[in-house]
Order: structure tokens, then sequence, then C-alpha cells
């Protein structure tokens, strides 16, 4: 009897590899006086799904070393303009980011799909939910006249009402192709330089809104206090 280990190793070479693999199933019968016969079943083989599949799997393998080959890249010219990523580590998905050095409800980092790159903000405290986190996004927001001054360019602000986590972003103009790295050179020039414009833009606010949505939370905790208090029948 096939063990289901023997049967998921034969579907991982059929994915993994250009040749045919099959898991085959051996018996004996006899009908009636007649001499034993082999019966052949076939457990698991090739397939087009699985052939598709493996596929899929090769060029996601061969995506995710090429995101970890231009980030790794990036931050290295990072390094030498701005300490704002420096200890940050590659990744292997279409972003990086990190909270270091900023307070704990933010992170900051780099974007890219479809080779199109981003600069972004995410704001996002888990264990106080989204009413924070919006509160964070609104003191931010009213002074975006003057951060995006500063910036010297119109920002994206996504508060994403479906998503518990808001956000700011600038979508560079410039484009790159991932599979071809002699675009990554002045392509990592235009990240890193929105970037520093960006966090520049931005830093100053960060610790006043924080304050801001402190005290949100604070008076909301208060108000839900007293309206619990109130309920309490005598």
């Amino acid at each position: 009897e096939p063990r289901p280990e023997y049967v998921k190793a034969i579907q991982w070479l059929n994915e993994a590899n250009n040749g045919s693999f099959y898991l085959v199933k051996v018996e004996a019968i006899r009908i009636n006086d007649s001499a034993p016969a082999p019966v052949f079943t076939v457990i698991t083989g090739p397939s087009e799904a699985t052939r598709e599949a493996g596929q899929i799997k090769r060029d996601q393998e061969t995506s995710n070393s090429l995101y970890n080959e231009f980030w790794r890249r990036l931050l290295e010219y990072a390094r030498t303009r701005t300490p704002l990523h420096r200890s940050l580590s590659t990744g292997k998905g279409n972003w990086i980011a990190t909270s270091a050095d900023l307070f704990g409800v933010y992170s900051l980092g780099y974007s890219l799909s479809r080779g199109k790159g981003a600069v972004y903000l995410y704001i996002d405290k888990p264990n106080l939910g989204k009413e924070y986190n919006e509160a964070v996004f609104h003191a931010l927001q009213s002074k975006k006249e003057a951060i995006q001054k500063t910036f010297g360019e119109e920002m994206e602000w996504k508060e994403n009402p479906n998503n518990r986590a808001c956000g700011i972003s600038k979508t560079l103009r410039d484009t790159v192709k991932l599979e071809d790295e002699s675009t990554w050179g002045s392509f990592f020039e235009a990240m890193v330089d929105t970037m520093i414009r960006f966090e520049c833009a931005l830093r100053p606010y960060l610790e006043a809104s924080v304050s801001s949505a402190d005290a949100v939370l604070k008076r909301m905790t208060e108000e839900s206090s007293d309206t619990d208090a109130s309920e309490v029948p005598i």
C-alpha cells in the first residue's frame, strides 16, 4: 500500500523537475484456476496541473531571488545616502520596511509592484485597533498642506476604511524592470531621493500625531467608562 509521504514525494518530483515520475501500485490476481497475473494501478503521476504548479513555483523562486538581490543592492546604495534603513535586512517580497527610530505605530519602507516603485509610511498599532490608527492618520492629515509643501509634491493619503491600517505614500514616476539589472541604478537614486524627502517632511509631525491619538484614545476610554457607570442599576 503506498504511504501518503510517498505520494507527496512523487508529486513534488513532478512539480520540481522536467522528468515524469509515477507511483504505481502492483497487485497479483487470479481468475478461477489461472496463473497469477500482475495488476498495475497508477496512484499518482505527471499531469498538466502538476507541471503548471511546478512552473508557478519556479517562477516564484526566481521572483523571490530577484527581489532579494534588488533590495540588497538598493539598501547598499541607500546606506551611502542616509542612516534611515541602516539596520534593515533584505526581503524576498515586493516590499521592505522598518519601524526602527520611529514611534511604535509607524513603519517606513519601500515597495515595488509591476515596475512602479513607492515609498510609504505605514500606520498600524494592532493592539489598539483601527480607531487609534485613524486618529494618528487624521492628526498627520491635519498637517497635510505643510507636509506636502516641505516634500515638494502631493502624497497619497490612504485611510483604508475597510482595513485596520492607514498609510501615506508616494509613487515614483520612474519605472524599473526587475528582470533587467541595467535599469536598477538610476531607479535606486530616485527611490532613495524620494525617501529622504518623504521622511524629512513627515518626521517633525510623527511624535505630535501619536500624542494626539493617545489623547483621543484616553478620552474615548473615559467616555466609555462614564457611560458604563451610568447604566449600572441602583
